[in-house]
């Protein structure tokens, strides 16, 4: 939920499972926008462990892409993100 300004979008992108950990870890689903609709960006996660300490698991990468500089405009824009584990 929130704003974003005009001319901005936002992407996530869970990377490939890292570490010492075992089991079905899952699997990224590549670059996801980001909208007020939920979606998926790693599935088919399993009876797992991701490991213990720095560098374990997948990494979460947050981009923001200008798509137009002419709808740019100053302001402060509030976004938040909420994440489920399933």
């Amino acid at each position: 939920s929130g704003t974003l300004p005009p001319g901005v979008e936002i992407y996530v992108q869970a990377g490939r499972h890292t570490g010492n950990g075992q089991g079905k870890t899952g699997v990224p689903a590549g670059k996801v926008k980001i909208d007020n609709v939920p979606k998926v960006i790693l599935g088919g996660i399993g009876s797992s462990s991701t490991g213990n300490g720095n560098f374990q698991g997948h990494q979460i990468i947050f981009s923001i892409m200008i798509t137009d500089f002419a709808l740019l405009r100053p302001g402060n824009y509030t976004i938040y993100l909420q994440y489920t584990l399933n």
